[in-house]
């Protein structure tokens, strides 16, 4: 009978630990400063990626991720977008209505939002 040990640290270093459900969402991240306004681009059980307008938040900040019904406590992990460390894993329930939601949603073409932001004024190139 053949027993599978657990994969040592080395061994998964730089590489996810669950797969990642792309969502394109509406979601806000509730700081001590304040509530940003951000776009939930993908949810794993124990985290998530976001992109926020300017706002940077530095690495190890708190908040609360807030999307559709839910909510998760967090911490930033990096700040490139923004990577988020949930402090406690979602429920698979939770994820299986995320992508639900996400399937209702209908879908905007980001660069169709850039070029009339562009046209209008908004962005400059």
């Amino acid at each position: 009978m053949a027993t599978s040990a657990a994969p040592s640290e080395d061994a998964s270093a730089g590489r996810r630990r669950h797969s990642r459900l792309r969502v394109h969402l509406p979601a806000r991240l509730i700081t001590l400063d304040g509530t940003l306004p951000a776009t939930l681009l993908d949810l794993s059980f124990r985290g998530g990626k976001v992109v926020l307008g300017t706002d940077i938040l530095r690495r190890g900040a708190s908040a609360v991720l807030s999307w559709g019904p839910f909510e998760a406590f967090c911490t930033v992990a990096w700040t490139r977008s923004c990577g988020l460390d949930f402090d406690t894993p979602l429920q698979p329930q939770i994820l299986i209505a995320t992508r639900d939601l996400a399937d209702a949603t209908p879908k905007v073409d980001a660069s169709r939002v850039a070029a009339r932001s562009w046209v209008t004024g908004g962005t400059r190139l």
